[in-house]
């Protein structure tokens, strides 16, 4: 069949195809970016240049399956897309799958919002450096007293608004790097050991695409866009998508190619880390970098805990027989949602991107590459599929799968490395 008219829902849809481009595209540039120069390191410039292509093409592929699905199903979740496809278990699979993705992702935030924050309170005051041991303790924790009454808010439209700055900070941080580089150009002070093409290794690969994948992640914004999208015809939803991810890619491809050309080898695993080797006005425009984005990640963090939030209380409703309202049930597991990742933040302190590493890879693969791909071939008889889109699809599940097994492979390792003492 082909795509089925929207006549009947035209009255909720009142999202513009512009803002729907910009709010997929907001989803997905953050901080993410600062470890894309890092990984091209590893890779080299082509090799990193043509993973993140490759990264930008399957996960593209995968919102075009997601929007296919959105606009046809008049569908804008995982969970009930699971429910359609597989029953109760694909529904029950996709809610641990996005709870697990996301407090992965709240690790991630908390931790490095109190990292920027104590490198720029000990160059602001440098008497306080003495104390550099016991800093990181007490800015997680009063971060984490400053993220639970945001958090706690039921209404996140505000938050949401403020989010803009996400999108300053980053364009700050995207002409920064940019900018810095030209100058090292300039001066003769480029990085000598940049490296054109690193020998193909299947571990590198896929710590490499791990690392990557983290920064690509809008399919949860496109699948609630599309269904509010006015008239989200196949062209304009292949607009939607195609233009979304370009956006993305030409800011990613920016920042990680100038960030490694112009530090090498040498270049930290977040690039906004460099500034400790600056010094001068270059080095505080770093610093003032590290303070914004540390703002944005405190902002983000309620972001990213309402659907988590919203997931477990929904299951616990739906399979529980929990209250459908309960000020006290949200509030408890708001604080495990900040107490649980400050905990490993603060534990894991040496291995957070690590950690990162392996959610993004066991449940990114499901949520990215294998839900979309195997639900857009179940519902197949709800519209026409092309040889070409169902090879893609294929390709994709497939992908997921092998994604899965080395990717969380290889970062379980290097995450139970050092304390295993493998080499």
């Amino acid at each position: 069949m082909a795509d089925k008219g929207h006549n009947e829902i035209k009255a909720k849809r009142t999202t513009t195809l512009s803002q729907g481009i910009f709010n997929v595209s907001k989803s997905a540039v953050g901080a993410g970016a600062l470890r894309l120069p890092y990984a091209v390191s590893k890779l080299g410039i082509a090799g990193g240049v043509g993973v993140l292509l490759f990264v930008s093409f399957i996960t593209t592929t995968t919102l075009h399956f997601l929007a296919r699905m959105a606009a046809n199903l008049d569908v804008g979740d995982y969970f009930t897309l699971g429910n359609m496809a597989f029953g109760v278990v694909g529904e029950v699979v996709a809610m641990i799958s996005l709870v697990l993705f996301l407090i992965g992702g709240l690790i991630f935030y908390i931790d490095k919002a109190q990292e920027f924050t104590v490198n720029v309170i000990s160059e602001v005051i440098p008497s306080l450096s003495e104390y550099r041991s016991s800093l990181p303790l007490i800015v997680t924790v009063v971060t984490a007293v400053l993220i639970f009454p945001l958090a706690a808010q039921r209404d996140m439209s505000a938050l949401a608004k403020g989010a803009m700055i996400g999108m300053v900070c980053m364009g700050y941080i995207l002409v920064l790097t940019v900018a810095d580089y030209l100058y090292a150009v300039a001066t003769g002070a480029t990085a000598p050991d940049v490296v054109m093409i690193v020998p193909f290794s299947f571990g590198d690969f896929f710590r490499t695409f791990s690392g990557m994948l983290f920064a690509f992640v809008n399919h949860f914004t496109l699948l609630a866009v599309v269904p509010v999208m006015v008239d989200p015809s196949p062209k304009r939803r292949m607009s939607l998508t195609l233009s979304s991810s370009g956006v993305v890619l030409g800011f990613y491809l920016l920042v990680a190619v100038c960030g490694y050309l112009h530090f090498g080898a040498t270049v930290p695993q977040l690039v906004l880390s460099a500034c400790t080797a600056k010094s001068g006005p270059i080095k505080w425009a770093y610093q003032a970098g590290s303070l914004l984005v540390a703002v944005v990640l405190i902002l983000s963090y309620p972001l990213l805990l309402d659907p988590a939030r919203g997931t477990i209380e929904g299951a616990l409703i739906r399979f529980a027989g929990g209250a459908p309202h309960s000020a006290s049930r949200s509030l408890i597991i708001t604080f495990v949602l900040v107490a649980l990742p400050t905990f490993i933040a603060l534990t894991f302190k040496e291995r957070v991107l690590n950690i990162l590493d392996v959610f993004v890879a066991f449940t990114g693969a499901l949520l990215l590459f294998i839900f979309p791909g195997g639900f857009f071939l179940r519902f197949q008889d709800k519209y026409h599929v092309s040889p070409i889109e169902r090879v893609l699809a294929y390709i994709s599940v497939a992908f997921g799968f092998v994604l899965m097994i080395f990717g969380t492979y290889y970062s379980v390792v290097d995450l139970v490395a050092p304390a295993a003492g493998i080499q």
